[in-house]
């Protein structure tokens, strides 16, 4: 306890407008009835919409006030009070407390100060910095966030921490343990070293791989655009030898052309003629039946019908007849002997062009 606090509080009290005298001797004992009513005023003062339950009048009312109040400040003003001391209600307490009465204290002298000046809150002076209210914008949401998470878990944290106070705590037990987290986090100190030590080996043989592969990627680089600047020797021999191919493969082109031509022609000659040996064949078997149907007839003794009778009748007629019929027999015989030659002659040409190919082809491949 120091009388020095003590009497700042009180100066800090009277200038804030406590309604009650405060003395110096009043913290020489616990007074907890002047420290809850102190609090409870400084934290109107600081904020009058905070809702306290100012029942002080059993050990756990107390407690929770002080609880509620130490959350409130904390969550408001940001001031950590320590409830402990507040608790104890004497010189320590004023500590706590002073903690509040000079920030109201100092708030009040810079409204005195404005005041004097008469300084006019116009648009200049209300400006601000966008970005750093951005900034504190997005760190009070981060903060009311974690304080309700952890108010979620107040209860049962409550629950806990009251059993751990009421129980019985044997020192030797919590020395040994505490002795055992700290040789556990020694040893994992030392297996994070020995890992570190472990990555900083391995990163400086990655970076001398990584060195020999670059110089080796550059000294390949560099062969490669010597190897394409250089023209080959054989070039000249391979466009020339590939300027012939080309000329070769247009005369092969041209000749395989004019063979379908050929062969195409063929066909349809061969089906002309084809047609027109099939149209003589069937005369002939029509000419064949009608001077069977004749012989039969004259053979039975019946009469012959009546274009045979005029056939007979006139044999003049009848010799001419056979005599153009063997004349168109023969005349047909002969046409297909010369188109038997011709085919043969046809054969004979693409065999030879065929030839002329395959000699063109080896030649080509020489």
């Amino acid at each position: 306890m120091s009388f020095t606090h003590i009497r700042k509080f009180v100066v800090a009290m009277k200038s804030l407008g406590y309604p009650h005298t405060i003395s110096l001797e009043d913290f020489c004992s616990p007074n907890f009835k002047l420290v809850a009513d102190c609090l409870t005023w400084l934290m109107l003062r600081y904020d009058p919409t905070i809702e306290l339950k100012t029942d002080i009048s059993t050990e756990s009312h107390r407690v929770a006030f002080l609880q509620s109040a130490t959350r409130l400040m904390l969550s408001r003003a940001r001031i950590k009070l320590n409830a402990k001391r507040l608790y104890s209600a004497d010189g320590y307490a004023v500590k706590e407390l002073l903690k509040i009465a000079s920030v109201l204290q100092l708030a009040t002298r810079c409204a005195i100060v404005s005041e004097e000046d008469n300084t006019e809150l116009g648009p200049s002076m209300r400006m601000f910095d966008l970005r750093a209210t951005r900034v504190l914008v997005n760190e009070i949401t981060k903060c009311g966030a974690t304080f309700y998470d952890v108010l979620k878990s107040e209860p049962e944290l409550h629950e806990a921490r009251k059993r751990a106070t009421m129980a019985d705590m044997d020192m030797d037990y919590i020395e040994r343990n505490m002795q055992d987290s700290i040789n556990v986090i020694l040893n994992d100190i030392d297996v994070a070293n020995h890992e570190n030590t472990n990555v900083e080996n391995d990163i400086t043989m990655l970076q001398t791989k990584y060195e020999k592969q670059k110089f080796e990627l550059e000294r390949l680089e560099n062969r490669l655009s010597t190897l394409q600047n250089v023209r080959p020797a054989y070039m000249d021999e391979y466009e020339l030898l590939k300027k012939e191919l080309n000329e070769l493969f247009l005369v092969y082109v041209e000749k395989s052309r004019n063979l379908q031509w050929l062969e195409s022609q063929r066909e349809i000659y061969i089906r002309e003629e084809q047609e027109k040996l099939e149209e003589v064949n069937r005369k002939m078997r029509r000419l064949q039946r009608r001077v069977q149907n004749e012989e039969l007839c004259i053979l039975q003794g019946e009469e012959v019908a009546e274009d045979v009778v005029n056939m007979d009748s006139s044999e003049e007629e009848s010799e001419e007849e056979k005599t153009n019929s063997w004349t168109w027999l023969h005349r047909e015989s002969s046409k297909l002997k010369e188109q038997e030659a011709k085919e043969d002659d046809i054969v004979d040409i693409n065999q030879t062009s065929a030839e002329e190919l395959d000699d063109d082809s080896s030649d080509d491949d020489f």
